[in-house]
């Protein structure tokens, strides 16, 4: 990705996430995505030179830096990605303690700026395929050792993260939209503010437009419930709920810019991640784009699954290749 394209993730990482999955994992991966990397790092060789490429946060690289603590593999593991990356200064928990890890932010996946022949593994989690495919393949077998491999999880079209994913963009365009949540909120807030007092606000409850406006923000509100079904749906819209309704509790005497300006903020965050919404769902790793693994000189593609949590649901592409 140019710069002008990771705005969007930078901001992201900004905020302190481990994890591209903010509401699912509060610290870093854990059941199936963590016992594979811990069941992985165990195979790596000792002392190996081990990238995390498109790293976010390091989640990955963290986890096996774990892993080498408690197995002795004594690994040096580097995390890097495009965007400024600001992973943690002191751990959360085990699996997101920062120390053994080397992190190379500005650091993309099609010019890592790396020496050739440079490292044993390298590793990727929803970050690979992030990349321009051909320019970050023909990388991918610059950096590693003849023989070695690349362990990918990659974003897979049927997963249930691309399910979640496009349900969230869709409540995403409903929020932004000309009838939407933001401009209903905007309208009973404008409307509100011609009543500057709790006292003068009585007088709303007989004004025919302010009430319309009430009734259609709480049916907007009752139609984006209704299509929340996602765990990861239902978390972003109960963030942009609470803060649409904080303007209609105890700050609701605050001045009508003050309130524009929260809304202004809600609705940067939403286009935000739609905008990452939109990356995710864009990137994953369909038949096409699979057939440019599958057919790079360099590398061969000695494994390409489903990867799947305990509970059977489809999570992402499990790909192995190996420099030729």
């Amino acid at each position: 990705m140019e710069s002008s394209e990771t705005e969007h993730w930078n901001e992201y990482w900004r905020s302190g996430s481990i994890t591209s999955f903010a509401g699912r994992f509060q610290a870093n991966y854990e059941g199936s995505i963590a016992h594979y990397w811990a069941d992985r790092a165990r195979k790596f060789p000792p002392r190996g030179k081990i990238l995390d490429m498109a790293a976010g946060n390091g989640a990955v690289a963290m986890l096996l830096a774990e892993a080498s603590r408690r197995h002795g593999l004594a690994l040096e593991i580097h995390a890097a990605d495009a965007a400024e990356i600001h992973p943690p200064r002191q751990a959360l928990n085990e699996a997101s303690d920062p120390r053994g890890v080397r992190f190379w932010p500005a650091c993309p996946n099609e010019a890592t700026g790396f020496e050739d022949a440079s490292f044993d593994v390298v590793c990727s989690q929803f970050g690979f395929e992030y990349g321009r495919s051909e320019d970050s393949l023909n990388e991918l077998a610059r950096i590693l050792r003849p023989g070695c491999e690349a362990y990918l999880l990659c974003h897979h079209p049927d997963s249930i993260i691309l399910r979640d994913a496009r349900e969230e963009a869709g409540l995403a365009d409903r929020a932004l939209s000309e009838r939407g949540l933001i401009a209903l909120a905007k309208a009973l807030s404008e409307k509100m503010g011609e009543h500057p007092s709790r006292a003068s606000l009585r007088a709303l409850a007989d004004n025919p437009g302010a009430e319309s406006l009430r009734q259609g923000l709480n049916q907007e509100v009752a139609a984006l419930q209704a299509l929340a079904r996602s765990e990861a749906g239902q978390s972003a819209l109960r963030q942009w709920l609470d803060s649409v309704a904080s303007l209609f509790g105890p700050a609701v005497e605050q001045p009508l810019t003050r309130k524009h300006q929260a809304l202004e903020t809600l609705s940067n965050s939403i286009r935000q991640n739609r905008k990452r919404l939109a990356d995710l769902i864009s990137v994953a790793v369909d038949e096409n784009r699979l057939a440019q693994y599958r057919n790079h000189p360099g590398l061969r593609l000695e494994h390409n699954g489903a990867f799947h949590e305990k509970n059977n649901r489809l999570l992402a592409r499990e790909l192995v290749l190996k420099r030729l």
